[in-house]
């Protein structure tokens, strides 16, 4: 695969952090796409919906509640 190629995330878990924004769930969308596994990082238990306000399929898009500002979160 080279640089900059969206075509092919089979078998691949990506993390998306600010996945509960615009561009986060257009990150999420494009890596769903591409057949990639999804690990997205929230702040909140309720802003997990914001996930999966693509529709995005439970069994590939999993919500991660972490505040990556926050040391003892992230530990």
């Amino acid at each position: 695969m080279k640089v900059g190629d969206m075509d092919d995330f089979q078998q691949q878990v990506v993390l998306v952090t600010g996945g509960t924004g615009n561009l986060g769930q257009a990150v999420i969308r494009a890596f769903l796409a591409s057949g990639a596994r999804v690990a997205a990082v929230v702040r909140k238990p309720g802003d997990a919906a914001a996930v999966f306000a693509a529709d995005a399929p439970a069994e590939r898009c999993r919500a991660v509640v972490g505040d990556l500002m926050d040391e003892s979160s992230v530990a």
